[in-house]
């Protein structure tokens, strides 16, 4: 995610408070309507934690921050990446979506498969474009910045796939997986 992105220093409050009922809150209330919807879901969440502690993220130095599904917490590098309203709602993201993506109920799996498949496609065709997309990592940053980058989700928009977009096609996959 991109850290220049807008920052928002109430969030940055919330997370160095570790109150997720605030960050939460603070996502809701963002402008950009990606990040407030993905406020309102995280609404749901519940016994996440968040902590700056750059010795955690210490194993990747390019990491900004991560969320980590045996702790549940997300970690920040810094506070200056606890303020952005981008890399909150992106590691928000993964907190929502990673147990439904690597445990799947059975009603789960054929969306899940599905995703996998699309995102298999988009890196496929981007090719050496999609080269150093973040988004093209592997299949939770794909679902991540799908979720949470605009930018992401317009070249999504481009790419022809099973007569829609794969943007089309992504939304459609999010909503089967609930």
């Amino acid at each position: 995610p991109d850290s220049s992105v807008n920052t928002n220093a109430a969030i940055g409050k919330a997370v160095e408070s570790n109150n997720w009922a605030e960050v939460a809150g603070q996502m809701r209330l963002s402008q950009n309507p990606i990040i407030s919807n993905i406020g309102r879901l995280a609404e749901g969440l519940k016994g996440v934690n968040t902590e700056i502690n750059p010795r955690v993220l210490s194993s990747n130095p390019r990491a900004v921050a991560g969320w980590s599904p045996q702790t549940n917490k997300i970690y920040f590098k810094n506070p200056k990446y606890a303020r952005s309203d981008a890399i909150v709602a992106h590691e928000t993201v993964h907190a929502l979506t990673y147990f439904a993506i690597h445990n799947p109920t059975a009603a789960q799996k054929p969306a899940v498969r599905r995703l996998d498949n699309l995102f298999r496609y988009v890196k496929d065709k981007m090719g050496k474009r999609g080269r150093g997309v973040y988004g093209l990592t592997n299949l939770d940053e794909f679902i991540a910045e799908a979720n949470s980058d605009a930018d992401f989700q317009r070249e999504l928009a481009k790419i022809p796939y099973q007569n829609k977009t794969a943007w089309g096609a992504f939304t459609k996959i999010v909503a089967d997986l609930h």
